[in-house]
């Protein structure tokens, strides 16, 4: 995995941050980084460093080593700043926010204090050159040469970058800092409320911008009614016109609610859609999603799509309308599905199915499937009998002539079509076994990796993926008999128990016959599998500091409590000691693992 050094940019350093762009790469995996330059040559050995930033644009590189100390170095690890801090951040202004023994004060590229340490908080700055920073009196706001723009005695500060306004907060009421006139206005609003501009750009892509002030027009609100104002606090739309504003989009227009009725307003307070509609919605598909600046709509039980000024281009009603990822739509009329774009165009009506993933959707066309891009084109042909995006990774698994295997976004053969079954297994330790598939042949299951070779041999009936809380190693099933193998085939444990549960590396429930006992990790057994019943009593969690982990065991009616290694704390216990404390401890219970594995089909 590579990652490319990236640098903040301004005018002065473009020439510069190219240079270094160009020369050097940061390179990491599992946390460890380190730098090659432009040959693949190794400059800085990843893992030297307990974390590397990228370069920036003045060739400083920002370090962490395993004493957990912050410093600068540059790419030839010339100490520029010395690792003397609790925390440092990318210079902004060719300043630094810098901890030290818990107070944070600001300096420059060579680590000479400009700033001096007297905050227990300390932000980036912003242009026009304004920070953010706290004092045991409050928040407030200094300039480059620490100079206070806002004293440090108000209960909150936030900054838009884009508007260049402050927000700040006292005695829960908040107030406008103007950063271009030093101004602060009245603590007068319960609420100013953010509005997220969205950019369109090239592609299905987009940029928020975060805005106090969108086309020079605030949403506040006090009490519970909403007003707009300008930037002379005077009143656009009048507190308690509508029951909701919602914030304007980059166009210019919000969503408004009265009575249970929305309709839409511009930037002037003028009605553009009529309040007269059961739903108008701009929501992405998901909460931490881009809202659409087009608008789906709603009016006795049917749908329509206004474009981005809020007027009807697609002339047609929908009887259903999904919200898909990116920022598209699929519409149902009667006869057709719909895939809508956030410009309000028709990408495609003549699929029977669309399924949304990384690069565009996989459709459906008859009983075959194949993918399209953003703009509708055709990428992998009609030849496949299913396709199937697994969550965060760059390939396919399709199923062809009845058949599974796995293929990029191309359509070039990664796994060959030979499997009855394939899904994606997770490992939180392994990392050489991440890309582990659990596939079926000929009527059994094991593993192989993305090269097509096998690590878990395929002689199971069952194997588990994931499950939580559960350890890497599978479960699995082979005889009618459950055991454990490791991801790389070797036997943990092996299939001879009726039920297996693991519960720590020293404890391990086995079930055979009826009787139960107890493994550690390494096969060995810490209690003989003859008891007739057998409770772990563990406090998982580690909440109860007086808790006393333990085994309860019944043999020949005798009550017995051992320890996790398996040595006997009491013999002969009371049963009504136990029945008070596990209420269920005589009671026959079937137990399985069917449920939890993926089993032969």
């Amino acid at each position: 995995m590579t990652f490319q050094s990236y640098a903040q940019s301004s005018k002065e350093s473009t020439q510069r941050n190219n240079e270094y762009q160009d020369s050097f790469s940061r390179i990491g995996k599992s946390s460890k980084y380190g730098f090659v330059n432009n040959l693949g040559d190794t400059v800085i050995p990843i893992g030297k460093y307990k974390f590397l930033n990228p370069l920036d644009d003045e060739g400083m590189i920002l370090a962490t080593n395993y004493k957990d100390k912050q410093g600068f170095i540059d790419i030839n690890e010339n100490i520029i700043i010395p690792f003397n801090y609790e925390d440092l951040g990318v210079f902004s202004h060719n300043l630094t926010f810098a901890e030290k023994n818990g107070t944070f004060g600001y300096l420059n590229r060579k680590g000479k204090t400009i700033i001096d340490f007297q905050f227990s908080e300390a932000k980036y700055f912003y242009n026009p050159g304004l920070a953010i920073v706290k004092k045991e009196s409050g928040w407030g706001l200094i300039d480059t040469l620490g100079n206070f723009k806002v004293d440090c005695i108000y209960d909150d500060i936030d900054y838009s970058r884009e508007n260049q306004i402050a927000i700040v907060k006292k005695h829960n009421k908040w107030a406008f800092y103007f950063s271009d006139t030093e101004t602060l206005t009245d603590f007068e609003f319960d609420e100013i409320i953010e509005s997220s501009g969205r950019i369109p750009e090239k592609g299905h892509y987009s940029t928020i911008k975060e805005l106090y002030f969108n086309r020079n027009i605030a949403l506040v609100k006090k009490g519970n009614q909403f007003a707009l104002i300008d930037k002379n606090l005077q009143q656009i739309v009048k507190y308690g016109t509508y029951d909701i504003i919602n914030p304007m989009n980059c166009y210019g227009y919000s969503i408004v609610i009265k009575g249970n009725k929305y309709g839409i307003i511009d930037s002037l307070g003028n009605i553009k859609i009529p309040i007269e509609y059961d739903l108008i919605s701009t929501k992405p598909a998901r909460s931490y999603g881009n809202n659409f600046t087009t608008f789906l709509i709603k009016k006795n039980g049917k749908y329509q799509i206004l474009n981005n000024q809020a007027e009807l281009e697609i002339k047609k009603e929908f009887v259903k309308v999904d919200i898909l990822s990116d920022n598209y739509y699929l519409a149902y009329s009667n006869d057709s599905i719909f895939l809508i774009d956030d410009d309000s165009k028709i990408v495609s009506n003549k699929y029977t199915g669309y399924y949304d993933f990384d690069e565009g959707f996989i459709v459906r066309l008859g009983n075959k499937m194949g993918t399209i891009d953003y703009k509708g084109n055709t990428i992998l042909p009609f030849i496949y009998d299913s396709i199937f995006h697994p969550h965060l990774e760059d390939f396919l698994y399709a199923k062809k002539d009845g058949r599974f295997g796995v293929i990029d976004y191309d359509g070039k053969v990664v796994i060959p079509f030979e499997y009855e079954f394939i899904t994606r297994v997770w490992y939180d330790d392994y990392e050489e076994y991440e890309d582990n598939l659990i596939v079926q042949k000929d009527k059994k299951l094991g593993t192989i990796n993305m090269k097509n070779e096998i690590n878990i041999p395929l002689i199971y009936d069952g194997i588990c993926s994931w499950i939580e809380y559960s350890p890497d190693e599978h479960y699995v099933k082979k005889d009618n008999k459950y055991g454990m193998v490791k991801p790389n085939g070797e036997i943990m444990i092996p299939c001879l128990y009726d039920y297996i549960h693991y519960y720590n590396s020293q404890t391990i429930l086995i079930e055979r016959d009826n009787k139960f006992g107890v493994l550690n990790r390494e096969n060995k057994e810490i209690v003989p599998c003859d008891y007739e019943k057998l409770i772990v009593d563990i406090d998982y969690w580690g909440f109860d500091e007086n808790h006393k982990d333990k085994l309860v065991l019944l043999k020949d009616d005798v009550w017995y409590y051992l320890d996790l290694n398996g040595k006997l704390i009491a013999k002969n216990v009371a049963e009504d000691e136990i029945l008070e404390k596990y209420p269920n401890a005589k009671k026959e219970i079937k137990y399985s693992l069917d449920n939890q594995l993926i089993m032969v089909e």
